[in-house]
């Protein structure tokens, strides 16, 4: 499932387009006819993401804002001439559709009117065809319309997301510390941090030697302060990157993440895996004995 960075790409990657000019809706799988249809013709006015959540306003009446989350298997896919300003897709992985070398946005470079895209694919849910660019959405958990109130409502039960200036520790700590259940467990409930997956979690509580199976509770607050900054970081730099490295000086890109098995870098005790909550979860035995 894309972590955090992922969508706030996406909204970057929506906010150019947005200046493309109108869009054309359609819904080639046809489980989001309606709502395409009510989207068709209209400006997209702004892209917000928070956590895991996508929301993309549009100047039309009420239900305004279409929200996607992309959960296990959904992306959205670009075909474009804009290949410097837009990426080839964010989401689960898709083949490739071709792309055309292209310079900057302008007028010379947008597809006439009559060009054709490649064939949607089976699965496509929505279609926006801005001038110059195609976006597929293909298989999301979720793609809806919203009211103002409905949008404000979704994102009322997130937690504060790190990429958010807005967001602060102080929040992320009392959320976390609410609950009993193991830390590696309430970092992944969004309404406790939004848009941390499985790789930040088990990335940050290695750097931060964090044992993953303490109870939230019992963590202090001074250790809970350093893996907000921790994850604040992690994913500033997954959002500059567009993806995700947190050992960049390591043999791989991350400190525990499916290395079972594998000595730590730290101290070469064997990294150990298990299930947890239905997700895997890894960590160093030595190095997170705490």
């Amino acid at each position: 499932m894309p972590e955090g960075h992922s969508i706030h790409r996406l909204a970057r990657a929506f906010e150019k387009l947005a200046q493309l000019g109108p869009c054309q809706a359609s819904s080639p799988q046809g489980r989001f006819t309606d709502g395409a249809a009510h989207l068709n013709g209209s400006q997209l006015l702004e892209a917000y993401a928070h956590g895991k959540h996508l929301f993309l306003i549009f100047d039309v009446p009420s239900p305004a804002v279409l929200h996607t989350h992309l959960g296990l298997y959904g992306s959205w896919t670009f075909e474009t001439e804009h290949t410097d300003l837009l990426p080839s897709h964010i989401g689960a992985p898709r083949v490739g559709v071709p792309r055309v070398r292209g310079e900057h946005l302008s007028d010379k470079l947008r597809k006439s009117e009559g060009e054709q895209y490649a064939e949607p694919s089976p699965n496509t849910r929505l279609r926006l065809i801005f001038p110059g660019v195609c976006a597929d959405l293909t298989g999301p958990n979720q793609c809806s319309l919203l009211t103002w109130d409905e949008a404000e409502a979704r994102l009322a039960k997130l937690g504060p997301d790190p990429l958010h200036k807005e967001s602060t520790a102080t929040d992320f700590i009392y959320n976390v510390k609410r609950g009993t259940r193991p830390i590696a467990q309430v970092l992944m409930d969004q309404s406790a941090v939004s848009g941390i997956g499985n790789i930040y979690r088990c990335e940050s509580l290695f750097v931060q030697r964090i044992n993953p199976h303490v109870p939230a509770a019992k963590v202090s607050e001074k250790r809970l302060c350093a893996l907000w900054k921790e994850l604040t970081q992690m994913l500033r730099q997954g959002l500059a990157d567009g993806i995700i490295i947190t050992a960049p000086d390591m043999p791989t890109r991350n400190w525990v993440y499916q290395r079972t098995g594998e000595p730590c870098y730290v101290c070469s005790t064997p990294i150990c895996e298990e299930m947890l909550a239905g997700r895997r979860n890894y960590w160093c035995p030595k190095c997170q004995r705490k």
